[in-house]
């Protein structure tokens, strides 16, 4: 609490002896600024007591947050997790090393195995060929050298036997030779109708 006191009392007395009008006129910005101030001082208190009202509310406050229970929380470490990461571009793939495939004899399709941009292993089945004729020249030519053969096995008893010129026996020779050859080749056609993959890789572009 703040106290003041104004000594007004030599003032009053001293113009106590002038007339009413004039006295008035004297004192009278006396108390004006005795009630400024009065009114500057009761400000001054309310401010103090709000201020000293503030604070206690803030240490109640305060208080109250300390005093309770404190929530009890879960700690746990951050571990790292690894990921696939997948990345979508647009595009075109280029080979690094093209491997032409293609029939090595002339023939129909019969079956295709694989599409475009499907993975292959080495010695993978891509496409096969119409087999049937090549299949008939196959056994065509085995039952040629069958015979010749069985020709050769017997004219070969009667070269030992001076029975059979050496001429013939050579004739007899060479044809069962050509035999053999025929049959070889036609067997390895017969086998071309199948289409292998030589190594492991993708198929970039199919042309049947």
């Amino acid at each position: 609490m703040i106290k003041a006191s104004i000594n007004l009392k030599g003032d009053f007395m001293q113009h106590k002896q002038f007339n009413g009008n004039a006295w008035r006129f004297e004192t009278l910005p006396r108390v004006c600024l005795l009630s400024l101030i009065c009114l500057i001082l009761l400000g001054s208190r309310v401010l103090i007591i709000k201020n000293a009202a503030a604070e206690s509310n803030e240490s109640a406050k305060w208080q109250s947050v300390i005093s309770k229970t404190p929530t009890k929380v879960e700690v746990k470490k951050i571990k790292s997790i690894k990921y696939p990461r997948e990345l979508v571009y647009c595009g075109t793939l280029e080979e690094y090393e093209s491997i032409p495939l293609c029939f090595s004899v002339i023939g129909i399709v019969s079956k295709v195995f694989v599409r475009e941009g499907d993975k292959v292993k080495a010695g993978q089945l891509l496409a096969t060929l119409d087999e049937a004729n090549y299949k008939n020249l196959y056994d065509m030519a085995a039952a040629k050298e069958k015979q010749a053969e069985d020709a050769y096995n017997r004219l070969k008893r009667m070269y030992k036997n001076d029975s059979l010129p050496e001429v013939k026996m050579i004739e007899v020779e060479t044809g069962l030779k050509e035999a053999r050859s025929a049959t070889a080749i036609a067997l390895k056609n017969l086998k071309s109708c199948a289409l292998y993959a030589t190594t492991d890789g993708m198929i970039g572009r199919k042309a049947i």
